[in-house]
């Protein structure tokens, strides 16, 4: 009866086991989805700043000062990112801003 008893604990050690494998399976499969969703939504933002940036050089329209302070951070942070991914650098953690019509902007 002891050998059942061990063998039962065993299984129920086994059990545990595999949930929380299977738990923390699911994080990382939540993990990974939204880091490719973030690379979609990455790759749909530059493609949106590139059109804008071609409509408002080939109109000939003055950006405004904050427009080309985003610009110029977004430059930054792009050629950053490059060179991390690259190996070259870890990048600083700082908190930009920059100042709309109406609101200021704060982003990392």
């Amino acid at each position: 009866m002891s050998l059942l008893n061990k063998l039962h604990a065993v299984q129920l050690d086994n059990s545990e086991l595999q949930s929380q494998l299977v738990v923390r399976q699911l994080g990382n499969r939540r993990r990974d989805l939204l880091i490719d969703w973030q690379h979609r939504h990455d790759n749909m933002a530059r493609a949106l700043i590139r059109r804008q940036r071609v409509l408002i050089t080939n109109s000939q329209i003055d950006r405004p000062a904050d427009l080309q302070q985003l610009y110029d951070i977004y430059d930054k942070q792009t050629h950053e990112i490059a060179s991390y991914c690259r190996g070259s650098f870890l990048p600083a953690i700082s908190t930009n801003k920059v100042r709309s019509r109406s609101t200021l902007i704060y982003w990392i």
